[in-house]
């Protein structure tokens, strides 16, 4: 078997994250105000299934209330799962931060992992 190699990894991620980001910034105005939505992750644990409602409105979706119920079941379903809580080293965090502060201050993000800038959801799990 062959092993995979990790070397180079993490300078691929860092790069290939904000080659995404910077095109995402550059052809922006070519996508149509009502062809995008943007929902931060921290919102969307928050009130999950008003984010999809959300996202069927701003689409001009059909279906919505046939299915909601199925929706909020499955959410229900899912109640006691928590996302993974990783730590990382200093240097790490701190390497990512330079490497896609141009993203942090778009999107209102700390410096640190858990901090955010923005008002915390009263609903987050």
């Amino acid at each position: 078997y062959q092993k995979p190699s990790l070397d180079g990894l993490d300078e691929f991620v860092l790069d290939v994250f904000m080659r995404m980001h910077e095109r995402l910034e550059a052809t922006r105005r070519l996508i149509l105000e009502d062809r995008l939505i943007e929902i931060r992750y921290e919102e969307l644990v928050a009130d999950k299934a008003g984010h999809v409602e959300q996202v069927y409105e701003r689409f001009g979706l059909a279906g919505f209330n046939e299915i909601a119920g199925d929706l909020e079941a499955d959410i229900a379903s899912r109640s006691t799962y928590r996302t993974n809580d990783y730590s990382f080293p200093p240097d790490l965090v701190d390497r990512v931060y330079e490497r896609w502060r141009p993203y942090y201050d778009r999107y209102g993000y700390a410096r640190r992992p858990g901090n955010v800038n923005a008002e915390p959801a009263k609903n987050a799990e």
